[in-house]
């Protein structure tokens, strides 16, 4: 027994869960989507998937043909901070030779990097660095 399940989630409407699977696994996918009769896998136009090539494999094939898949945007977001964060931890170690401190601009500013738009303090969008309270 396989701890982990699938959904499949309507995005786009009202609809909600509209099925789940067990198993994360292409396989578990193909199985979900063949057990649909034809005509409701015609109406899908768009799969958002995480970054998995087994799922992007399993909607790709003669049971989707047509749809567009996009990595969904949890995913993507991780993904993308997972990188600033490597670059950002990358940066003062090549610069100074070890981790950042609080003192290096880079480090003090890390957050600002990573915060949501919406839970930001106005002044963090001066264009100015030396607006930015560095204490």
């Amino acid at each position: 027994m396989d701890p982990w399940d699938t959904g499949f989630v309507d995005l786009g409407g009202n609809q909600g869960l509209l099925g789940q699977v067990e198993g994360r696994s292409g396989a578990a996918v193909t199985d979900g989507l063949t057990a649909q009769p034809a005509r409701f896998r015609d109406t899908i136009t768009h799969v958002a998937i995480d970054p998995s090539a087994a799922y992007a494999a399993a909607v790709t094939t003669e049971l989707l043909p047509d749809a567009q898949v996009v990595a969904d945007h949890f995913h993507l977001v991780k993904l993308a901070n997972d990188m600033v964060t490597a670059v950002r931890r990358r940066v003062p170690f090549d610069a100074h030779g070890r981790r950042g401190r609080a003192r290096d601009p880079e480090w003090a500013n890390r957050r600002r990097l990573l915060a949501a738009y919406e839970r930001r303090f106005p002044k963090s969008f001066c264009e100015d660095v030396e607006c930015v309270d560095r204490a």
